[in-house]
């Protein structure tokens, strides 16, 4: 965990760690949502290169296409979770 003391077992145990860094490659909209609504993202479709994933200069996380998605959960299903975010 975080923050805790370092075990040299599972130090040897887990061998070298990478970390997935997905470059921003496209400009996200956040426009306000309406109560009791979703959020919507919109992607502005000029600035995206088609990069799967991709981030967005107006949010945070990473996002997948519908095409990535199926490939990752194909994958990495048994390990990460997706959640749908209408856009338009």
């Amino acid at each position: 965990m975080l923050g805790q003391p370092d075990n040299p077992e599972t130090c040897a145990a887990l061998g070298e760690l990478w970390e997935v860094l997905v470059p921003i490659t496209a400009t996200v909209l956040r426009p306000k949502a309406i109560v009791g609504s979703h959020e919507e993202l919109r992607l502005d479709l000029n600035s995206w290169n088609g990069a799967d994933p991709f981030r967005g200069n107006g949010y945070g996380s990473i996002l997948f296409t519908e095409r990535g998605c199926k490939w990752f959960t194909q994958k990495w299903g048994n390990y990460v979770n997706f959640t749908e975010f209408p856009t338009t």
